[in-house]
């Protein structure tokens, strides 16, 4: 149904919803600008025009957006576009192209995705700090030259930083390819001209012959939340951001489990190593009555960083560099000396099994995985007794 009306601002805002369906409206002043109204309540300017044999709607936008003056004015160009056998919808996207920044469409990617609050900040980070000076640039702009002359630069700062900082940008254009913002990521010259840096994989764990004064030092902290998160990448060998992030209704004392978000957005239950239960229950009168686990110090609603400062002190006192990571690698290497099954350990580190032809038909019980955790918490034990 359409009907043939003087487009007023007034005139428009005040015609009622139809009971069902939509109703269209022609301006008595521009033929082809039409105003649609919903059932729901939806009201929005388009042109239609009949162009090389086919009747074109063209959306211009929705009445909340747009004044009757403007709508006119756009749809003269809509139809300007049309009658030169241009694609206004084509047009508007190239020119939305050539307006977006990195900024903007870094808010898209964000608002685009289900990401962890650590890893939203941890993007916005490396693209405020390293690339700032492309945030108000559009993403159309941003050539492969631009992209070796950047990696050069970062790469003056550190491998490790170029890689990971290009990795996030790689993200976000590859989004604005899908966007058609772009045509192609110019990202793809690193890969092209063979300019990534190897990463080199470490191997660096806490030596057999440190483990004993490695415990001591963590016990001695004042933080029960450091010590806390200490024992628990240690004796469960978790990754630092499936600990940070644990939430308390997902640890059972009863049960003795825990379920931990994996980095694939994933749950996975794990077993409490018996050396750990003590230092967790005792975390649970400070943080119980919130919901993670490590809330932050100054903001309970977020978890806590990784705690640096006393990975530094622990180190100093030591005479022993380490990360939180090298605990992970370190409960792998005892798994391993345990003589576990590799099926076992990567069931335990939470690692992908699927592709392993005999790890897809094993279901691992968790009592039998509680006896491996608990075997590599005695060797841990004993490890520790022996170096003194």
């Amino acid at each position: 149904m359409t009907n043939k009306i003087t487009f007023t601002q007034a005139r428009l805002k005040n015609i009622p919803p139809p009971d069902l369906g939509r109703v269209d409206y022609v301006d008595s002043e521009q033929s082809k600008l039409i105003f649609r109204i919903s059932h729901t309540g939806n009201r929005s300017f388009m042109v239609r025009k009949r162009a090389n044999g086919k009747l074109r709607n063209v959306t211009i936008g929705k009445f909340s957006d747009w004044n009757v003056k403007d709508a006119r004015i756009e749809a003269q160009r809509i139809l300007l576009e049309l009658a030169r056998n241009e694609d206004p919808i084509s047009n508007k996207r190239k020119m939305r192209a050539r307006k977006t920044t990195l900024d903007e469409l870094l808010t898209l990617y964000l608002d685009n995705r289900s990401l962890k609050p650590k890893t939203i900040e941890d993007y916005q980070y490396k693209i405020h700090k390293y690339l700032s000076d492309w945030l108000q640039k559009p993403v159309v702009e941003i050539t492969t030259h631009d992209v070796q002359k950047k990696f050069k630069e970062l790469s003056m700062i550190g491998e490790t930083t170029a890689n990971a900082t290009m990795r996030v940008f790689r993200l976000l254009m590859l989004h604005a390819v899908a966007l058609e913002l772009i045509q192609e990521s110019p990202t793809k010259v690193l890969k092209n001209a063979r300019l990534w840096h190897k990463n080199k994989r470490s191997k660096r764990v806490i030596p057999s012959t440190k483990l004993g004064e490695w415990l001591r030092a963590v016990q001695e902290l004042n933080s029960q939340s450091a010590k806390t998160y200490f024992l628990m990448i240690l004796y469960m060998g978790v990754r630092s951001s499936s600990a940070l992030n644990l939430r308390w209704d997902k640890v059972n004392f009863r049960e003795k489990t825990a379920v931990f978000n994996t980095k694939n957005n994933t749950d996975v239950m794990l077993p409490i190593p018996e050396p750990l239960l003590p230092a967790l229950k005792k975390l649970y009168k400070d943080t119980g009555e919130g919901d993670f686990v490590f809330p932050g110090k100054f903001d309970e609603s977020k978890t806590m960083w990784t705690p640096k400062k006393h990975i530094d002190a622990i180190s100093g006192k030591i005479n022993l560099s380490f990360s939180s990571h090298d605990c992970r690698r370190t409960f792998a290497t005892l798994a391993e000396a345990c003589g576990l099954p590799t099926t076992m350990i990567k069931r335990m580190l939470d690692h992908v099994t699927d592709s392993d032809v005999t790890g897809g038909y094993i279901i691992t019980e968790q009592d039998t995985l509680r006896k491996a955790f608990n075997q590599v918490a005695e060797l841990i034990k004993t490890l520790a007794k022996d170096a003194g």
